[in-house]
């Protein structure tokens, strides 16, 4: 749980700048440009929805990207495998059918 309260604070002091794009670009054959103000995790537990209604006995995998939004709001987003695994790709200079081959 700490973890996931550290990554909200990390990415709400995150001095990061958007870099240069053209946000009407070509997602597959450009080079797609994530939000650079975020963090990605990845969790044993769903500890986004454990509290005092919700206390998990087993395991559940969960996948999160926390990340600033335009108005400088700090979100949470669950994420399946498959979305935090094609995220990850977008970090390097792939174009966007490039990360969805890899």
């Amino acid at each position: 749980m700490a973890r996931y309260e550290w990554a909200e604070l990390a990415v709400d002091v995150m001095d990061v700048a958007v870099p240069p794009h053209r946000p009407d670009g070509d997602l597959l054959d450009g080079v797609p440009l994530a939000n650079p103000a975020r963090l990605s995790l990845a969790f044993a537990w769903p500890v986004q929805r454990i509290g005092p209604d919700f206390r998990p006995r087993q395991p559940e995998a969960a996948h999160l990207v926390v990340y600033r939004d335009e108005d400088d709001a700090v979100r949470f987003m669950a994420l399946s495998p498959a979305s935090a695994r094609l995220l990850a790709q977008l970090d390097g200079e792939r174009s966007g059918r490039q990360a969805l081959e890899a």
